[in-house]
């Protein structure tokens, strides 16, 4: 139990170290992009007082798509982000139950030692009903996540099926006009 503490503590320790680091390198980037789009906006102003509108429209094009890419980049990182700080809820989830389901059957070894044999056997069957309904969850879960998943392949699958009936039916009403065409002709 020590050994998984302290590994789950260095986990959390590294952790902790990378979302400093990120942060970190997420402000110089945010500093360094900043200081380029000054620098183009001060281009782009230079170029409309020499009466360049068209190179100042470009460069204005520029600075927006780079704005707009890198909004796009920060919401992708920001739902990985999301994503790590889900599963490092669930390792610390999983290992506080462990330690929660040790201790309960810890204390079920000790009734028994001590000859309360009623007593273990209400906590042991406290333990398995809480386990079996936990299991019972996780594969609701799972049920309802293959449904999703299901439907979906469904929903493409009917796309394309349609998409391919379309473009087969469209290539025999060209086949057609061309029939009538070399019979009128």
């Amino acid at each position: 139990r020590t050994w998984r503490s302290r590994k789950a503590y260095r986990l959390l320790l590294d952790d902790q170290h990378q979302k400093k680091n990120r942060a970190a390198a997420i402000r110089i980037q945010t500093a360094f992009r900043g200081r380029k789009t000054r620098n183009a906006f001060a281009l782009l102003v230079e170029y409309q007082r020499r009466g360049r509108n068209e190179a100042a429209a470009i460069r204005f094009q520029i600075a927006f798509r780079r704005w707009r890419s890198r909004k796009v980049y920060d919401l992708l990182l920001e739902h990985q982000h999301q994503k790590q700080n889900r599963a490092a809820a669930i390792r610390i989830q999983t290992a506080f139950r462990g330690r929660e389901s040790r201790n309960a059957f810890d204390l079920l070894l000790e009734d028994h030692r001590q000859g309360r044999n009623e007593a273990a056997a209400i906590r042991l069957q406290s333990v398995f009903r809480t386990w079996r309904s936990r299991k019972a969850y996780r594969l609701l879960l799972d049920d309802q996540h293959q449904k999703k998943n299901r439907a979906a392949a469904i929903r493409i699958q009917t796309t394309f099926r349609g998409w391919e009936s379309r473009k087969a039916f469209g290539s025999l009403l060209e086949d057609q006009r061309q029939g009538r065409n070399e019979a009128a002709a």
